[in-house]
């Protein structure tokens, strides 16, 4: 038996000892030993095979959004690592766990010119929480500390903040003797355990004194867990809040048990509206999609975060406290408080929002819709899909229309990549995604996008169970025309901005891997293309074109909501 396959076997049976299933291998020649030897035990993983390692790695991506235990990408040696980059620095940005391993050539070849070597040691540099180079042994004398390396990079991917680790494996030739290791049947597994220590009692107080009887604000951003807790934390206080369209707050489950604000990003939008004055924000998640909230709040004196990490990564707003124990057992210990007692915080603060709110809402409905085919096929979207479907959202124009028209939803969950906010990668993360439920998942994209990505259509037919893409065809990029530069470009902005493809197919496409293809011509034909592709197993892609002259007036749209909800106020 070859020492390297001595190291992977432990490698396999520490993964094992820890319940890790998810493997994605891109094929090459020097990751020989570990592909052969996890081969050999694959009942213990789901083992994946996909081509391309970007594909591979935004896949993975999405398989740990949903576990959201690590999952291990495996490469071989020169370019091929490189091409994990994207997903990896997203994956750092938005606190995903992973664990990339690449296999590398012996060290003495680093530098040489030697085939597809090249320097491979801390490739992704900043963007992973943690590195380990291992080189070639002569000796067996290392399997101890082999295992301590492993025992490291597990758990650093599953310590707060979670994220990717890299280990760089160097094998030496012969890189197969035939002799794969099986390891024996029973191991006792571990469980990821998640401890949430109390906080100390004067952080308690200094919290008490900061949101009793205040009139504050409870923001709630991307990629939370458990938006149960923010309902509580909302009820604790009698407080509003401002949910976000990636929050998971905006469910029917909860509108009924605290006051949401769904149209935060329009009434931010008016210096009329949402004048009284803001005493503390309390803030969990991810920073929110828009920057509308976040300019009409970065002037409130406090802001309290809840983040179980030890770092709180932002840059819009002044840390007054930072609090990283678990909502439900934070609220726990503050009632035991000699400070605390009830608030007696009135219902007009909250109920002021609520108005704001419902007016708003209003507005959307009787002007917004009228005057954007996109948003309204949004709209039949969110309400067709139920607790049986999870939506994964586009970056771009895709998830700001979603805030627009997100309300009282009954979609079991959604998924958007809010870490670096690219539109890269969207077809694998939904694909990981569907590979690890039985639900329906759906794809909300752009154009661009879905182009951008369109490699991944491969990874999707073979290994997505149920997923459905809408490509809003807009002919490109049309985020871009709301920016304050569009109009000093004009001569140039179509061109290279807005970045339309033209004479490319996505019917041609689709077809070309074998899927499905539907094209929407309107809002009844859209319901039932949508009904027809309930049924049909694998990958279904619907596009749905529209207008590219309807964004044209986008900003003077919004400006005309806003001024119509404000007669609507102060008439």
């Amino acid at each position: 038996m070859l020492l390297h396959d001595k190291h992977v076997n432990v490698f396999i049976k520490k993964i094992v000892s820890y319940g890790i299933k998810d493997i994605v291998i891109s094929p090459g020649s020097r990751s020989t030993p570990l592909v052969s030897n996890l081969l050999k035990n694959k009942n213990y993983f789901n083992l994946k095979m996909i081509l391309d390692e970007r594909s591979a790695a935004f896949f993975s991506l999405g398989v740990s959004k949903v576990t959201k235990t690590p999952t291990i990408i495996i490469c071989t040696s020169g370019t091929a690592p490189l091409n994990y980059l994207p997903a990896v620095a997203e994956a750092y940005h938005s606190r995903v766990p992973l664990i990339v391993i690449t296999a590398d050539r012996p060290m003495i070849y680093r530098n040489s010119g030697s085939n597809q070597t090249l320097n491979q040691t801390n490739i992704y540099n900043s963007n992973i929480k943690w590195f380990y180079d291992i080189p070639v042994k002569d000796d067996t004398e290392n399997s101890v500390h082999i295992e301590n390396v492993f025992d490291k990079a597990i758990i650093q991917a599953v310590t707060n903040p979670y994220g990717p680790v890299h280990i760089n494996w160097q094998f030496k030739e012969p890189l197969s003797d035939g002799e794969n290791v099986k390891i024996e049947k029973t191991l006792k597994i571990k469980n990821f355990t998640k401890e949430f220590v109390s906080e100390n009692t004067s952080k308690i107080n200094e919290f008490l004194n900061l949101v009793l009887n205040k009139k504050g604000i409870l923001l709630a951003g991307p990629a939370i867990d458990n938006p149960k807790e923010i309902i509580q934390l909302a009820n604790f206080l009698n407080w509003p809040i401002i949910a976000d369209p990636l929050s998971n707050v905006r469910n029917y489950k909860f509108y009924d048990k605290a006051t949401i604000i769904d149209t935060a990003d329009i009434l931010c939008r008016s210096s009329k509206l949402l004048k009284e004055k803001i005493e503390t924000v309390i803030h969990v998640g991810a920073p929110p999609v828009s920057k509308f909230i976040i300019n009409k709040l970065r002037n409130v004196k406090n802001h309290i975060f809840f983040e179980k990490s030890i770092d709180v990564l932002q840059e819009f707003f002044p840390i007054t406290l930072h609090i990283q124990t678990n909502i439900e057992q934070f609220i726990k210990d503050a009632k035991k408080s000699d400070l605390y007692k009830p608030t007696e915080l009135d219902d007009k603060w909250r109920l002021s929002l609520q108005y704001l709110n419902s007016i708003a809402r209003i507005e959307i409905n009787n002007y917004f819709l009228k005057n954007l085919q996109e948003l309204e096929i949004k709209k039949n979207l969110i309400n067709i899909l139920t607790d049986n479907n999870i939506l994964v959202v586009g970056n771009s124009l895709t998830v700001r229309l979603l805030d627009i028209i997100l309300t009282n939803s009954k979609i079991n969950f959604i998924y958007g990549n809010r870490g670096l906010s690219g539109i890269d990668g969207n077809i694998a993360i939904a694909s990981g995604i569907s590979s690890v439920t039985d639900l329906r998942v759906v794809l909300d994209i752009g154009d661009l996008a879905f182009l951008h990505d369109s490699n991944s259509i491969l990874t999707a037919r073979n290994h997505a169970k149920n997923l459905t893409i809408l490509v809003n065809n807009n002919y490109g990029g049309q985020v871009f025309s709301l920016l304050p530069q569009a109009k000093n470009l004009e001569n140039i902005f179509d061109e290279w901005f807005i970045s339309e493809q033209k004479n490319i197919s996505i019917e041609n496409l689709a077809k070309s891997y074998g899927c499905k293809y539907y094209l929407s011509k309107n809002i009844e034909d859209f319901k039932n293309i949508f009904d027809d592709s309930k049924n049909i197993e694998g990958v279904k892609i619907i596009e749905v074109k529209y207008p590219k002259n309807q964004y044209s007036n986008l900003s003077n749209i919004y400006m005309n909501l806003v001024k119509k909800i404000e007669d609507t106020i102060y008439e």
